[in-house]
């Protein structure tokens, strides 16, 4: 069996994971669930916000809308704390299948197909790697299938509070969506570059240990070490790289946030000031 032949025989990226979330696929459902009603409680509460401003304004009962605020902020802090358990959970019962489907497919592959990569790269396959995917994988599937939902029940929202200020939303949220999505094509290589250098690394260490007398007795000690530790400083450039990307991406979410929060409040004050909207709601908006 050749390399090729392993390749076509291998299962789309997707259907694969399908695979592996074989054993916690009702986990991911509640998961799910969890994520989707720890958003929805964080949505109802700038309306309750605009309840609690509004029969501050009109001098109504002012008990139920703020008992109804603390009930919905405590429920919420409560949803949030079991969806990032799951969440963490999730990731730990990836990882496990990960390595075993990785482990079952390393013993049953043919000797040519392993031989032909170092021994460090599938080391660094079943160890490091599965751990970050840990962190992204478990993280996309949860936020991936929810960020829709509550993006579009958000605009919903939005668009009855005040479509004026929902389009001062839209632009902003958009132009820092696309740069995040052009900064985080050179953050994912950057990462794989790293991650390949560590292989690299772990391949080199692995040959040396192995054949560790005739590196003492060639007298080579300085050759390998001098190879190793350029690789690692090839290891770190890219880790920088890697972090000064990903500080982009912060500093591009960080300054869309304080961009939209002061936009809204100017656009909203003179809307306020004219007579358009209401205070409560756009305190409420800003919420």
């Amino acid at each position: 069996m050749t390399r090729v032949d392993v390749a076509e025989k291998t299962p789309s990226p997707a259907r694969l994971m399908w695979r592996y979330l074989r054993g916690a696929r009702a986990f991911l459902g509640l998961m799910l669930v969890l994520e989707l009603a720890s958003n929805g409680a964080a949505l109802l509460q700038p309306l309750i916000v605009e309840r609690v401003l509004a029969a501050l304004q009109t001098g109504t009962g002012l008990s139920g809308p703020v008992f109804l605020l603390a009930g919905v902020s405590l429920a919420s802090v409560i949803l949030v704390g079991l969806s990032s358990f799951t969440l963490g959970r999730f990731g730990q019962r990836l990882v496990l299948n990960l390595r075993r489907g990785l482990i079952t497919r390393l013993l049953r592959a043919p000797v040519p197909v392993i031989e032909s990569r170092p021994a460090g790269d599938l080391l660094s396959r079943v160890g490091s790697d599965t751990t970050l995917l840990q962190h992204t994988l478990s993280v996309a599937l949860v936020h991936g299938a929810t960020a829709p939902l509550v993006l579009l029940t958000v605009c919903v929202i939005l668009a009855f509070q005040d479509l004026t200020l929902l389009s001062f939303v839209v632009v902003l949220f958009t132009a820092a969506g696309v740069a995040e999505w052009f900064v985080l094509n050179r953050l994912y290589k950057a990462i794989d570059a790293e991650q390949e250098r560590i292989g690299r690394i772990t391949t080199a260490l692995q040959r040396i240990l192995v054949a560790f007398r005739m590196v003492k007795a060639a007298g080579t000690e300085e050759d390998e070490a001098r190879a190793v530790k350029e690789t690692t400083k090839q290891a770190y450039r890219a880790g920088v790289l890697a972090a000064g990307f990903d500080a982009v991406v912060e500093a591009i979410a960080a300054g869309s946030v304080e961009l939209l929060f002061l936009t809204v409040l100017a656009v909203g004050a003179i809307r306020v000031s004219s007579g358009a909207l209401d205070s409560a709601t756009l305190v409420a908006f800003l919420l």
